[in-house]
């Protein structure tokens, strides 16, 4: 009978790996971060475990048209007034893609919600869904990333908290990145260099 793979070991892992990028200091920029995490998930016991590693782009719209894809459904009473916007919830259905370009190949959607609960600097606590469609080899899959987003530093590290389809019991890290925000648009492309873990007898590494 095969053994399945021990679930704190997966656990322990990722835990490490976040303790190891809070180190980083605001400065750090996304290409240090990921020769980080790539070197240190090669300790990864391939046995026990999965790792893929994926790189996807998200358009959020905030502009008031009919291609807008980001709301603002709820507010505080200090919301107009705070340097940070607390109090402010965002409802967000992004496009995914493979590149930068908005015409890149298309994966799916990015959907959940964000809440600026921070008094000090304008972060938003978030639950988020990658789900991938028809243009991805990962069809039908999902993704559930949480986390704090300080959204003026350069890399903000979430946490992958589970999956479904081929990332059942998923667990990771994401590094989160703003490639550009057009001001006249009112258009924002991030990048999103996620690694994610799931149990695995024989184990494998993926790369996309």
């Amino acid at each position: 009978m095969r053994r399945m793979a021990k679930p704190f070991s997966i656990f322990m892992l990722y835990s490490i790996a976040l303790t190891l990028l809070g180190s980083y200091t605001l400065a750090s920029t996304l290409p240090e971060m990921t020769r980080s995490m790539d070197q240190w998930f090669k300790t990864l016991n391939k046995e026990k475990a999965t790792l893929t590693k994926l790189q996807v782009y998200i358009h959020a719209n905030f502009a008031v048209s009919k291609d807008q894809t980001v709301f603002q459904v709820a507010s505080a009473s200090i919301t107009s007034k705070s340097p940070t916007t607390f109090g402010r919830v965002l409802v967000i259905d992004n496009p995914l893609t493979t590149g930068p370009e908005p015409d890149s190949q298309y994966l799916g959607r990015y959907q959940g919600w964000n809440a600026y609960s921070d008094f000090n600097e304008p972060a938003a606590n978030m639950n988020m869904n990658i789900i991938f469609s028809e243009g991805s080899s990962y069809n039908g899959s999902t993704i559930s990333i949480v986390g704090r987003q300080p959204v003026n530093q350069k890399v903000r590290v979430l946490v992958v908290a589970g999956g479904t389809g081929d990332f059942r019991f998923a667990k990771g890290i994401v590094l989160a990145s703003t490639v550009s925000v057009d001001p006249a648009t009112s258009v924002g492309t991030y990048v999103y260099v996620m690694y994610v873990v799931t149990p695995s007898v024989e184990g494998s590494v993926q790369k996309v």
